[in-house]
């Protein structure tokens, strides 16, 4: 999940990839350098963090790390 714009509204789009697909095959994105482009990284980053509110703190753990740990066995 990257390429997060903060002025569109991306609830119910990342509630379904999240219900779909679950939080063990979904990765956090920073969209490095683009970013800077959406407002820059505080911007985005506060976005994302009401995008996945509410999440369990096992989803969270996965999303921002854990499943990219698991993939690249690190």
């Amino acid at each position: 999940v990257s390429a997060v714009d903060p002025s569109a509204d991306l609830k119910s789009l990342v509630d379904f990839v999240f219900d779909i697909f679950g939080a063990h095959r979904l990765m956090y994105g920073s969209d490095w350098p683009l970013v800077h482009f959406r407002g820059g990284y505080e911007t985005v980053w506060k976005a994302l963090q009401e995008l996945v509110a509410g999440r369990q703190q096992s989803e969270l753990d996965a999303f921002f790390g854990g499943t990219a740990a698991a993939f690249y066995r690190i």
